[in-house]
C-alpha cells in the first residue's frame, strides 16, 4: 500500500461548478505522482452525481462502493471509492519520497504538515 494516496478536495458550496476542483486537482495530482505514488484514491459521499463526473473525468473509475460507513447530515451513506493510475507499475519501484522533498511549480509545502514518510 505504500504506493497509493488518498486525495480529496472539498469545496463550499458557493464554490461548486465553477472549476475549482479540476483547478486544484491539476496540481494535487501531479504533486503526488512526482512523489513516487502509483495510484490516488477518492472517496465520495453517495449519492454525488457532480463530484463523480469530476474524478471520472480526471481519469478516476469506480474501484468499489463501502455501503453505510459514513454518517452524514444524520443518516448513514455510502461511500464510493475511485482510483487513477498515476504512474506505470514496475517490477520495484522507488518508495515514494516525504512530503516536501519535491518541488511543484505553484505549490509550497505547509510548514505544519510532517516531512516524514
Amino acid at each position: 500500500y505504500r504506493w497509493s494516496a488518498d486525495v480529496s478536495v472539498y469545496l463550499g458550496a458557493d464554490s461548486y461548478r465553477r472549476g475549482i476542483g479540476r483547478a486544484l486537482y491539476a496540481q494535487l495530482l501531479p504533486a503526488v505522482a512526482a512523489l513516487g505514488y502509483v495510484t490516488a484514491f477518492a472517496g465520495i459521499a453517495l449519492p454525488n452525481e457532480a463530484s463523480v463526473a469530476l474524478h471520472e473525468t480526471l481519469g478516476f473509475a469506480l474501484s468499489g462502493i463501502e455501503r453505510g460507513v459514513g454518517f452524514k447530515r444524520g443518516r448513514w451513506i455510502d461511500v464510493g471509492r475511485w482510483q487513477k493510475d498515476l504512474a506505470p507499475r514496475t517490477a520495484v519501484p522507488a518508495a515514494p519520497l516525504p512530503y516536501g522533498k519535491v518541488r511543484h511549480p505553484g505549490v509550497e509545502p505547509r510548514s505544519d504538515f510532517s516531512s516524514t514518510a
